[in-house]
């Protein structure tokens, strides 16, 4: 039985491989064979007992006694080629398959070489079970019968894995478990510096780095921070307005913490109400020891020097404000950083380059100082008032 083309009744020509002999008793053949008996070998022009004479597998000829260098010796190659013809349209049916069924029914073959049952196409494994399964709606079902969705993968833990094979031992996977989705990017832990990138019309939009980075409109370190930086995104602020971040709280609640420090414990906050925003550093009594009065606070006031300047960027606005290095000498807590200070970096090259590391200041910092010296000043002023009462009533 043939499913195909038909064979048509003619034969092409037997192959011949004539050989240049010596006194040896080992030949290679052009052709392989399975055994001596598919070829007809002749020396001398006497064809050759095989088997007797001698023995082939693959294209290994071994005879039984040497050959001379005068002796004619060629074989026959005795495996026929067939033809073959297209068969007449509708000439092949399912009674030429070892099977049952209609020729429009919609049935696989199964592992075991029987065939599903009519109806939706499915392919089973080597028992009962459904493996892969397309219903009328042309969902794709792997490991259900019944797909809700274009693709649809059934099973305990489902993943699916994609391997790169530019690269051994490379792949990812999408899986779930149980409430939670999972997507692995370098499951193997193959490559260094691997990431997850999320493009929209062929730009990538969003990127998590394999050391826990995740940046916004950017692939690329920002300027401060480098690797340090946990979170990043760039923007573009000269189409004002642009709003770099938004956060928007559609419950009633009468105080929302938007944002929250910690380490063991909370140590600051920025939370908002309906109204005002808040920026809170902790100052629980229960947080603190050895608490006492601020003195001399008229005296440091004085050593604070308050300027007018306007900053490099920005040369046509004047603002009032301090220099860092000096207050840090009277309130050292509202500054951060050194003064002259400098950092090293990875530039986008990877070569490691330096810059000035500025110095900070926390202007709320200076007010329990600032409130201390006008207590003092007031009180001095309570003395004097009240000398001065004095003298008048005398």
């Amino acid at each position: 039985m043939y499913l195909g083309n038909q064979p048509a009744l003619s034969y092409t020509s037997f192959a011949k491989q004539d050989f240049t002999t010596s006194a040896t008793t080992s030949y290679t053949l052009d052709n392989p064979v399975t055994n001596e008996n598919e070829i007809a070998l002749f020396i001398n022009f006497v064809r050759q007992e095989p088997t007797t004479a001698y023995t082939a597998s693959g294209v290994n000829l071994n005879l039984t006694s040497a050959t001379s260098a005068s002796d004619d010796m060629y074989c026959v190659f005795l495996g026929k080629a067939v033809q073959t013809v297209n068969p007449p349209a509708g000439s092949v049916g399912i009674s030429q398959l070892s099977a049952t069924g209609t020729k429009d029914s919609t049935t696989f073959l199964r592992g075991d070489n029987t065939f599903a049952s009519a109806g939706s196409p499915s392919i089973v494994d080597n028992g009962t079970a459904t493996t892969i399964s397309i219903d009328s709606s042309n969902n794709v079902g792997i490991g259900t019968s019944s797909p809700q969705e274009l693709v649809d993968i059934s099973s305990t833990a489902p993943r699916i894995r994609f391997t790169d094979t530019s690269v051994a031992n490379l792949s990812h996977l999408i899986g779930s478990q149980a409430n939670d989705l999972e997507i692995r990017c370098d499951d193997g832990n193959v490559q260094a510096d691997s990431h997850i990138g999320f493009k929209i019309d062929g730009t990538e939009r969003m990127r998590i780095t394999s050391d826990g980075r995740l940046q916004l409109a950017t692939t690329s370190n920002m300027p401060y921070g480098g690797n340090q930086v946990r979170f990043s995104f760039e923007f573009d602020s000269s189409s004002a307005p642009y709003y770099g971040i938004e956060m928007k709280d559609n419950g009633s609640a009468g105080t929302t913490y938007g944002i929250i420090f910690s380490r063991s414990s909370r140590i600051g906050s920025i939370s908002y109400n309906a109204s005002s925003v808040s920026y809170n550093t902790t100052s629980d009594y229960r947080l603190k020891n050895n608490i006492s009065d601020v003195l001399n606070a008229i005296d440091r006031v004085k050593q604070l020097k308050p300027i007018r300047f306007n900053f490099i960027s920005e040369p046509d606005k004047t603002v009032d404000g301090f220099l860092a290095h000096e207050v840090q000498e009277v309130v050292p807590e509202a500054i951060v950083g050194e003064k002259d200070a400098v950092e090293t970096y990875i530039d986008d090259d990877g070569n490691e380059q330096t810059r000035p590391s500025y110095q900070g200041i926390d202007q709320s910092k200076l007010v329990p100082l600032l409130t201390a010296g006008l207590q003092e000043a007031i009180a001095k002023i309570e003395t004097l008032e009240a000398r001065i009462t004095a003298l008048e009533n005398n």
